[in-house]
């Protein structure tokens, strides 16, 4: 059996007040808050999830590898989509 560090997800609640030449976001949304999600290491099997934060998924052997490649995957296609660029393969 292989020994992992235990991990865990936590939301956080922010305020999202970006501004751009079209305006800031409470000029578009409803609300300025958004949420970010934060992963922490686990201390003695528990997750340090401070005031106001919302616990998402709690400590475990996870392997988030998946989740990162296909949110980076997106990011490069939609990248492509934006510029209008072609992408070479070398």
């Amino acid at each position: 059996m292989s020994q992992c560090e235990l991990f865990c997800q936590v939301k956080i609640q922010i305020q999202d007040t970006q501004a751009s030449i079209s305006g800031t976001t409470d000029d578009y949304r409803t609300t300025i808050d958004s949420y970010e999600v934060v992963i922490r290491k686990c201390d003695k099997n528990i997750c340090p999830v401070g005031q106001g934060e919302i616990l998402v998924e709690n400590c475990g052997c996870t392997n988030y590898f998946s989740e990162a490649a296909s949110t980076l995957q997106v990011m490069d296609d939609a990248s492509k989509d934006i510029i209008c660029s072609r992408h070479y393969d070398a």
